[in-house]
């Protein structure tokens, strides 16, 4: 089971959930595929719990939206980060 610190490990950027170096469409398909989910269902979920708080949320969502708008230098505020 992931845990809150896995799931800093496995992203290179806030949103990142495939760890490609970008945030984007499909980024956007895993965190769907999350959505309401717990984060240790699978790595991807375990990245899409953006806040941390052990579930997928509109929280962690609002956090998405950010990072797919955010330049990759910088870090939505409810992200850890990277």
């Amino acid at each position: 089971m992931p845990t809150s610190s896995a799931a800093c490990e496995c992203r290179t950027l806030c949103g990142d959930l495939n760890a490609d170096g970008s945030v984007d469409l499909q980024d956007f398909a895993s965190f769907a595929n999350c959505f309401a989910q717990p984060p240790w269902t699978s790595m991807a979920c375990a990245c899409a719990d953006l806040d941390g708080d052990q579930v997928v949320t509109l929280i962690d969502l609002g956090a998405f939206v950010t990072a797919l708008e955010t330049p990759p230098i910088q870090t939505p505020p409810n992200c850890p980060n990277p």
